[in-house]
């Protein structure tokens, strides 16, 4: 008679554990799951969204190549810089291949009394940059004139562990 009433006992806690589990644990997880796919009752304000974006460690970079005077100059001008970017490269593409223009982009601080040098690359994206609107690279062993000038830049940017590429159009802007 004494096993009996222990087993029944042993049954009893084994189920009463069993309804502590199901009323603390699956059932939140239940209500929980269950609200994930519903939207979000707040609209949402993409102007403060963007706003935060850009301020907050996006940099809108601009790609001045206009023909002129400035013919000889390609100019990348930097609105809201940001030291936590770095430019660590510049491609352009010349009949149909990328190639790395890095070597001939420098960094320049522009002033009423005219662009600073700051240096080569890679740089932090505080300054601006400048190239010649023609470089010569050698491509296949053979030493050759590029027309930089009206052509599409492709910029390495590196960032919080992260490496970015912005494609770059004349006289366009881009946000990274």
């Amino acid at each position: 008679m004494a096993t009996i009433n222990i087993k029944g006992q042993s049954t009893l806690i084994a189920f009463l554990l069993a309804l502590l589990l199901i009323a603390l644990i699956l059932i939140p997880t239940y209500y929980l799951l269950l609200s994930y796919s519903k939207p979000s009752v707040k609209v949402s304000n993409f102007a403060l969204i963007a706003k935060n974006q850009i301020n907050g460690g996006s940099v809108s970079i601009f790609y001045y190549d206009a023909p002129g005077k400035d013919k000889g100059n390609i100019t990348l001008l930097l609105f809201s810089g940001n030291g936590n970017f770095t430019l660590t490269s510049v491609y352009t593409i010349y009949n149909g291949s990328i190639i790395n223009i890095t070597k001939e982009v420098e960094a320049i601080i522009i002033k009423p009394t005219g662009n600073v040098p700051i240096g080569t690359l890679p740089q932090p994206l505080i300054y601006n940059f400048t190239t010649e609107s023609t470089i010569s690279t050698t491509i296949n062993n053979r030493n050759v004139l590029i027309s930089v000038w009206q052509s599409i830049l492709i910029l390495q940017i590196e960032a919080y562990n992260q490496t970015i590429f912005v494609t770059l159009y004349p006289n366009e802007t881009a946000l990274s």
